[in-house]
């Protein structure tokens, strides 16, 4: 038996903001959902997850052509994403850190092939991107996304 080394990152999830209430969003969030009603699924559910690079306002704007068609208004949560190191020290945390692009990734390659959002079409494929078996702790208000996911579970053994 293998016994492989797991990092373990949370995802502080805050919202929801309409799309016009954008802009009082800290820059510090590097991965934003689209919250909305589903036909099959229901209302308030994950449509979208991303990252970005950007302020979230600027990113979400990119979305105009399929927010405009949604039936009901969406929902917008954003969350800036740290290591987790215990719970009552990540409580104690006012503002996580920048973390390397691959780790932002990894993070959003998870949460996406966990909760298959609607629209994330090319990222639902097989393809997940975790190269190191991760753990990510969804934290705040997080809306309908799982509390807890792992890329073993995911992906197995084979990680």
């Amino acid at each position: 038996m293998v016994l492989t080394q797991v990092k373990h990152y949370e995802a502080y999830w805050d919202g929801p903001y309409a799309e016009q209430d954008l802009q009082t969003v800290h820059s510090n969030n590097v991965l934003y959902m689209i919250c909305g009603t589903h036909g099959l699924y229901g209302r308030n559910v994950p449509l979208y997850i991303g990252k970005t690079e950007q302020e979230v306002q600027n990113r979400i704007k990119q979305h105009s052509r399929w927010l405009d068609d949604e039936p009901d208004p969406v929902r917008i949560y954003v969350a800036c994403i740290g290591e987790f190191i215990s719970w009552t020290e990540n409580a104690a945390i006012e503002e996580y850190p920048p973390l390397s692009r691959d780790v932002i990734e990894q993070v959003e390659s998870l949460l996406i092939y966990a909760h298959q959002p609607v629209y994330n079409t090319k990222s639902k494929q097989g393809n997940l991107q975790s190269v190191q078996p991760i753990t990510v702790f969804n934290t705040g208000r997080r809306s309908t996304l799982y509390p807890e996911v792992s890329s073993l579970r995911w992906l197995g053994d084979g990680v």
